[in-house]
């Protein structure tokens, strides 16, 4: 999924569900970390603790629903138009005009360019 981290402290909770072909989606559990924390790749910190709130009210001896481990964290920039051309990229432009009569008189044919309904 991709994420645009302004903040590197923001929240980040994430929802756990079986992936079935039943279609039934079960609830598992969830956790919560920040940019800052997943973007310090793997190391002890990269083991999260699934907790079930339903489960974990219900049940004393409740621990967890499971664990998940970070395994890879990569950062991709996805760059705009506007970037490049802060980057000092240079573009050539080149504009065309049809003047040719194969659109029907455009005096009076509004509808030259694309196709109307009415006329």
């Amino acid at each position: 999924k991709y994420i645009h981290v302004a903040d590197v402290d923001i929240t980040v909770s994430l929802h756990l569900f079986p992936f079935c072909h039943s279609y039934s989606h079960d609830f598992i559990g969830e956790f919560t970390t920040s940019y800052r924390e997943v973007s310090r790749g793997q190391s002890q910190f990269s083991v999260y603790e699934v907790l079930n709130p339903k489960k974990k009210s219900k049940k004393k001896k409740y621990v967890n629903s499971g664990t998940v481990t970070l395994l890879s964290f990569k950062v991709e920039s996805e760059h705009t138009f506007v970037d490049f051309i802060r980057g000092g990229t240079q573009l050539n432009f080149t504009v065309a005009i049809d003047f040719t009569a194969s659109n029907g008189r455009t005096a009076f044919n509004l509808c030259a360019c694309r196709k109307c309904t009415h006329k």
